[in-house]
C-alpha cells in the first residue's frame, strides 16, 4: 500500500530540521502528489529541503520526464546533492511559460559550471549570459 497525501499530518513536520526528498518517489503519479504535498509542509514548517536526483534513468518511460522532477527539486531545495551524470544530461526538454520561469532557470543554472543551452523554437539563447534578471 502506497502513502497518500491525507496521511502526511502537518504535526510531523513541527520538529523537523531537515527534509530529504529524491525523484524516486516521484515515478508513479500519486506519490509524486504525495512528495510535492510533503516538500510543501516541510517548507511551510521551516525545514530546510535537500534534494538528490538519484536519477535512475530504467525507471522513467521518458528521460524528460526525470528531468522535469530533477527541475522540480531543484527548485525547491536549499541543499542540492548532484552527480556528474545528473548535471551532465545533454538534453532535457522542460516548459517555461513565464519570464518568472525564465528567470529561475537561469538563476539556478548559473550556480552550475558548464554550459547550458535554451532553445525556443528557432531561437538559442545562451542563459549564462542574460543580464539583469536576478
Amino acid at each position: 500500500m502506497m502513502l497518500r497525501e491525507k496521511e502526511i499530518q502537518q504535526e510531523i513536520f513541527a520538529d523537523t530540521k531537515i527534509f530529504h526528498f529524491g525523484t524516486l518517489s516521484m515515478t508513479d503519479l500519486r506519490m509524486e502528489q504525495v512528495t510535492k504535498h510533503a516538500v510543501k509542509k516541510a517548507k511551510e514548517q521551516g525545514a530546510v529541503i535537500s534534494f538528490d536526483p538519484n536519477l535512475r534513468p530504467p525507471l522513467w518511460k521518458k528521460l524528460g520526464d526525470a528531468a522535469d522532477k530533477m527541475w522540480y527539486g531543484i527548485s525547491q531545495c536549499d541543499i542540492l546533492k548532484i552527480s556528474d551524470d545528473e548535471i551532465s544530461m545533454r538534453e532535457i526538454e522542460i516548459m517555461l511559460s513565464s519570464i518568472e520561469d525564465v528567470k529561475h532557470f537561469v538563476q539556478t543554472i548559473t550556480m552550475f559550471d558548464g554550459e547550458f543551452e535554451l532553445v525556443s523554437g528557432k531561437y538559442i539563447v545562451d542563459a549564462k549570459y542574460i543580464e539583469n534578471l536576478r
